[in-house]
């Protein structure tokens, strides 16, 4: 009677840990509302900090969005540029989704400017998992 009480209680306890297995559990969520540029989880090499600024997104009031400068006069680490680095609180393993959206003030791309090579968006980052 006590081995079969046993054996009871070790199958319904493996019965539930393989049943708890089953289930997708998130690790962490994170989100950030980006209103603040916040050091610990962001840097920038720009000219200085007067480049980048938080304002209201010109399509969607209810929304900020960070917008960059770039003058004529702007070299930083060997290049005219200037750049800004996520360094966020996740960690290797999460998933993680990032949106970009890139706004240009109507004469950006305008035949009278001088032509050159522009790069808008560089992203660094491991491989995806095939």
């Amino acid at each position: 009677m006590l081995k079969n009480i046993l054996k009871t209680v070790i199958l319904t306890i493996l019965l539930i840990s393989f049943s708890s297995c089953n289930e997708e559990k998130p690790i962490q969520e994170f989100s950030d509302n980006f209103y603040t540029i916040n050091p610990y989880w962001n840097t920038s090499e720009t000219t200085d900090n007067t480049r980048f600024e938080i304002v209201t997104d010109p399509l969607d009031y209810m929304n900020n969005t960070l917008m960059f400068r770039l003058l004529p006069d702007d070299y930083n680490a060997g290049g005219k540029r200037n750049e800004f680095f996520l360094r966020t609180r996740d960690t290797i393993g999460f998933e993680v989704e990032y949106s970009f959206k890139f706004l240009f003030f109507p004469d950006f791309f305008s035949k009278e400017k001088e032509q050159d090579w522009v790069m808008i968006h560089q992203w660094h980052d491991r491989p995806l998992r095939i």
